[in-house]
């Protein structure tokens, strides 16, 4: 499909349909990826038969990889929706500013589909809320890459770090992990006196994954900007080799009009005295030779 145009908004349809079916998709994975099929409550169950962190911590990870296996997908395709259909008015507004934030009633609204579909309810809280904003910054920025594969691995990176804060006990305060499994895992650390120990994981593995989402940022800015600056260098020998293409072709042209007329002065100065020799001469050989000569022009 090609690009919309309707009267107030700019709509560009492959885009769009890639960020629908996106969300489509995403309605799906609680079917494959949830609490049963990683085991989370018997890591937890085992943490509480043998008072051991580590199964704990075991739950608390599988618990954020499930997160962000699920949350991802709609985190992309919401703000590919966003991204698809833009209001041409509002370039000469700050209001521009804010269009990544339309993605949160969106992905609101597949969450809702989600529980429809599935029974399994999202949490929109603290954590999602941070993971908009951040990502609309790095839109509005030009710090988001350009790339599927890149987008989808800076949301993965924000999403597990701060996914990791949500069973932190110490932010119960910001109402962060307010999900059942969350609630589920903060309240056994607390019971099991490991609240500070997890605190101080969770935190350390928080502050580790936002240096490298940071990086990983960095690293695909610069990669873009090697590619476009590469983009425009192949241009440039492109117009430089086809510039020296139309100078040689312009030359040989010009060569060759050069020989040509210089051949044509003597060959037409010969031609006329042959002609003339032919009507002063009475030699008849002469004549015939001469006659032969002109009509060779």
């Amino acid at each position: 499909m090609n690009d919309g145009d309707f009267k107030f908004i700019k709509v560009r349809w492959r885009e769009l349909m890639t960020g629908l079916t996106i969300l489509t998709v995403s309605l799906m994975i609680p079917f494959v990826l949830n609490e049963r099929t990683l085991h989370i409550y018997r890591d937890i169950r085992s943490a509480v038969d043998h008072n051991e962190f580590s199964f704990l911590m075991s739950a608390a990870l599988k618990l954020i990889f499930m997160n962000c296996m699920r949350t991802t997908p709609l985190y992309l395709g919401a703000f590919l929706v966003c991204g698809a259909v833009t209001v041409p008015a509002w370039q000469k507004y700050p209001l521009q500013w804010f269009r990544g934030l339309l993605a949160i009633p969106i992905v609101m609204a597949a969450e809702y589909l989600t529980y429809l579909l599935t029974g399994v309810y999202y949490v929109f809280g603290f954590t999602a809320v941070i993971i908009v904003i951040l990502i609309a910054i790095l839109l509005q920025t030009n710090l988001f890459p350009d790339n599927y594969s890149g987008r989808v691995l800076v949301i993965i990176l924000l999403t597990i770090s701060l996914q990791f804060l949500t069973v932190n006990p110490a932010t119960d305060f910001f109402r962060m992990g307010y999900g059942e499994i969350s609630r589920d895992i903060k309240n056994v650390v607390t019971l099991m006196g490991y609240g500070r120990v997890m605190a101080l994981v969770t935190q350390v593995l928080f502050i580790l994954m936002a240096l490298m989402t940071g990086i990983v940022i960095k690293l695909l800015q610069d990669e873009e900007k090697l590619r476009h600056a590469y983009r425009e260098r192949t241009e440039m020998l492109i117009r430089q080799t086809d510039t020296h293409v139309r100078d040689v072709e312009l030359r040989t042209y010009n060569e060759l009009n050069s020989i040509i007329h210089d051949l044509k002065t003597p060959l037409a100065a010969i031609q006329g005295l042959s002609s003339l020799t032919a009507i002063t001469s009475d030699n008849p050989k002469v004549v015939e030779y001469q006659e032969h000569i002109a009509g060779s022009g």
